[in-house]
């Protein structure tokens, strides 16, 4: 993402990120920049990079993958089948948490 900034020096621009918005303050002499977005897919603002050139502000930041931290749940089957001959054989199958 990038944001026009002309005038800004690089060392009062405040910028703050969470996986969900974005928040920038930027000073100049004459005007104070001011933006908070909300951003439509959680991302990873640790490994986020911003750089300013010519007045432009640009941010670097990769997408949090939308499984991180998800948690595999182990599902147990139960159920009875009739076998040939009219005879009920139970099933029952367990999964186990897998890394």
């Amino acid at each position: 993402m990038e944001f026009a900034i002309p005038g800004a020096p690089t060392e009062t621009i405040d910028l703050k990120m969470l996986e969900d918005s974005i928040h920038l303050t930027a000073p100049t002499k004459d005007i104070e920049y001011v933006s908070a977005l909300a951003l439509g897919w959680p991302v990873k603002p640790d490994k986020a990079e911003a750089t300013y050139e010519h007045g432009l502000l640009r941010i670097e930041v990769p997408f949090k993958d939308p499984m991180e931290g998800a948690v595999k749940i182990a599902i147990k089957a139960r159920g009875a089948t009739i076998e040939a001959g009219g005879a009920i054989a139970r099933n029952a199958i367990s999964a186990t948490k897998t890394p």
